[in-house]
């Protein structure tokens, strides 16, 4: 087996590699997108009907509701912020992360196809090389043609040549562009996931710390009945 065989057949099980870690890498990315994505609707959704609940609340007369109607305005719109912020520093982070892919992606269709050529090139020349050997060993040789048949075989192993330094150098440029990539999707991936879990804690220690706050006010419904207990005591004692 020659040295650019070799080099070819190592290629190409390089390329099967990267094509298996790219779709790994491109189902992992979509998924993720559309769990986060997926988390962020279901908010949008659960706001709207908090959102109905607190103007029901607001409008009802009979109700002492103020200060509960106010917490859960409060929290919808941390709610609201949480939406915007995953949005923001996760879903498109890693949108941009599936751009790179696929223009990782194109560049190794462009090796294999790059490959592929210089294959067809080397079947040419072999057989070029096989017809030469025909008329070389013909009863009757005609120098014309096997003059030109030369040429044929010379021009063939020329192009060979710069096919085979085409295929090194875009491999080459391929190995760097999917280390880079590699490097960006670890660091975009730790970076996301820190911050969607980040922002959910906010989220759920904001809820906490409002709906504490407002468990430790009285409501004015029950400071009015205190108001009307100690004006009935005053009444009493000054009879």
């Amino acid at each position: 087996m020659s040295e650019k065989t070799s080099f070819l057949d190592k290629m190409k099980g390089s390329l099967n590699k990267v094509s298996d870690k790219l779709a790994t890498s491109s189902l992992e990315l979509t998924k993720l997108i559309k769990e986060i994505k997926d988390f962020g609707k279901y908010n949008e959704r659960f706001s709207l009907e908090n959102q109905k609940y607190i103007e029901y609340l607001k409008n009802a007369e009979h109700f002492e509701t103020g200060p509960f109607s106010d917490t859960l305005e409060n929290i919808e719109a941390s709610r609201k912020e949480l939406v915007e912020s995953l949005n923001t520093d996760c879903i498109v982070p890693l949108e941009e992360l599936v751009e790179d892919w696929l223009e990782l992606q194109d560049m190794k269709k462009d090796v294999e196809k790059t490959i592929k050529d210089h294959e067809k090139d080397k079947k040419s020349l072999e057989r070029g090389k096989a017809k030469l050997e025909k008329l070389e060993n013909a009863e009757e040789r005609v120098e014309e043609k096997i003059a030109a048949q030369e040429e044929v075989v010379n021009e063939g192993a020329r192009l060979v040549g710069e096919s085979f330094d085409l295929v090194k150098n875009k491999e080459a440029a391929l190995e760097k562009v999917d280390a880079k990539y590699k490097t960006k999707e670890k660091k975009v991936l730790k970076e996301v996931l820190k911050k969607h879990k980040d922002l959910l804690l906010k989220f759920h220690q904001h809820s906490i710390d409002i709906l504490s706050s407002t468990a430790a006010k009285p409501t004015p419904k029950k400071a009015a009945k205190k108001t009307t207990k100690k004006s009935t005591k005053k009444s009493t004692k000054s009879k």
